[in-house]
């Protein structure tokens, strides 16, 4: 008996040795933090996923957790390494997606700010600065109106089915900086300088909310092709601002109307110079006016009507002619005539414009040219303040005898564009530099004088452009032999 108790007490000792698992070889490497949280989410505990939420913040447990940690690291022996392997393997994937979550919040912030008119940077300049960003696009904007060619531009027909899509398809600038974000469109509206470029074919609604935004400064009116198609409210509430009116550009394109060239020069009159009736307009405010049309017309404007422009300092006549050109002149500042009929104005009274200081002349493509000049007997046109002269593609009948009769003592520019090959009219131009004299005695401080001139010539078959640039030209002296 006692040999089987001895047996069975050995057996039993060999039972319990076998039941207890050798000694967990742990990696060196492993980082004892993170088989914490692994033995955490086993029991239960999720602290990896209750921070990811927090992007950007290190991973950290709560003291809590430490106590729970320190309370369970007893159990650490017990654990098997295949489960603590795997745990480690689900943490690291939880790492690499909390990069990636990062990463993306990351290019989504940079998106919301480059989106967001709040944020962006254009917002963040001051409105003062802002402002001058505003006032240079629209004085752009009108000085394209005012340099208007009318030669490069293509007008439809009235009729065409094209035609509100066809003319100016553009969005008028105040209007396109009034849409880009609340504060922008607070300081466009407020700002009412911008609102001063007004066209009448526009509908009623936008004429009229252009006309209270300006509130009383100064309009600028594009007329280009619209005379004829101006609406009878349009047309009201344009006049009844007449006084505003600070320059117009008017050009007649291709309109077919009832009396033709007649009825076009008297749309056109009716327009800019009376009201209901006969009654003028008087247009106190207008400083530049610019006509032209695709056909010869003339205006029915006379030195009767001169009074309605009395601040006029520019004008450019484009194929249309003036019944009194010589009083106009008289009144102007500066005055470009872009004429193909210059040889059949009245210019009797020229010589009384003493406040024209640049005058321009021009001859669209196509005019006949003319050999004969003005009609003799003509005086000396003297213009005591001309200081800009061009002339461009004239008959070399009309060049020869404008620059025979004309004195200019102050002319500091002179620019001549000589149609074919006429010697007499290249040597009535010469002679007009060469004559450019000053009087001593009002130019005692400075004998010496700067004359910049610009000659060239082209004939029918080929362009030739010659130009000469005179730097000094000494008072008195004739021209160099080589000119």
């Amino acid at each position: 008996m006692a040999r089987v108790a001895e047996l069975d007490e050995h057996s039993d000792r060999r039972r319990k040795r076998s039941s207890i698992s050798p000694p967990i070889q742990t990696d060196p490497k492993w980082d004892e933090g993170a088989v914490y949280q692994s033995l955490l989410r086993t029991a239960g505990i999720h602290p990896v996923s209750d921070h990811i939420s927090s992007i950007g913040a290190p991973l950290k447990a709560p003291p809590e957790l430490l106590i729970i940690d320190r309370a369970l690291s007893p159990l650490l022996p017990k654990v098997r390494g295949g489960m603590i392997s795997r745990l480690l393997n689900t943490i690291n994937e939880l790492a690499i997606a909390e990069d990636r979550i990062r990463q993306a919040s990351i290019k989504s912030q940079k998106l919301w700010r480059a989106l967001d008119p709040s944020v962006s940077p254009i917002s963040q300049l001051p409105d003062e600065l802002l402002l001058m960003i505003f006032d240079h696009g629209a004085q752009d904007e009108l000085t394209q109106l005012l340099t208007y060619n009318s030669e490069s531009s293509d007008f439809p027909v009235v009729g065409d089915a094209t035609l509100e899509t066809n003319i100016r398809p553009h969005f008028p600038f105040p209007l396109l900086v009034s849409h880009i974000c609340e504060n922008w469109r607070s300081l466009a509206l407020d700002r009412s300088s911008l609102w001063t470029h007004i066209n009448p074919y526009w509908n009623i609604h936008q004429v009229t909310m252009w006309l209270q935004r300006s509130k009383n400064k100064p309009l600028h009116l594009d007329l280009i092709d619209a005379v004829s198609r101006v609406g009878e409210i349009q047309y009201s509430l344009i006049r009844e601002h007449a006084s505003r009116w600070s320059s117009a550009v008017v050009h007649i394109g291709n309109v077919v109307m009832e009396g033709g060239e007649d009825g076009v020069a008297n749309c056109l009159s009716d327009f800019l110079f009376t009201t209901n009736g006969d009654k003028p307009t008087r247009l106190p405010r207008l400083r530049h006016l610019s006509i032209s049309s695709s056909a010869s017309v003339r205006l029915p404007l006379y030195a009767s009507g001169l009074d309605l422009f009395p601040s006029l300092e520019t004008l450019r006549l484009s194929n249309a002619a003036v019944g009194s050109i010589d009083e106009l002149f008289s009144r102007v500042i500066r005055a470009q005539a872009d004429l193909s009929g210059l040889f059949t104005w009245n210019w009797s009274g020229i010589g009384s414009a003493t406040r024209l200081k640049s005058l321009t002349l021009h001859s669209p493509p196509g005019a006949q040219d003319e050999e004969n000049g003005l009609e003799d007997g003509w005086t000396t046109w003297s213009l005591p303040t001309l200081t800009h002269l061009c002339i461009d593609s004239m008959p070399s009948g009309v060049c020869r005898s404008f620059l025979t009769m004309l004195r200019a003592p102050a002319l500091q520019s002179f620019h001549m564009f000589l149609k074919g090959k006429d010697r007499r009219a290249r040597q009535a131009m010469l002679d007009f530099v060469s004559n450019v004299s000053f009087a001593p005695h009002r130019y005692r401080s400075s004998p010496r004088r700067t004359l910049h001139c610009g000659i060239g010539t082209h004939s029918p078959i080929h362009y030739i452009c010659t130009i000469i640039w005179i730097p000094q030209l000494c008072a008195g002296n004739p021209l160099p032999p080589s000119l």
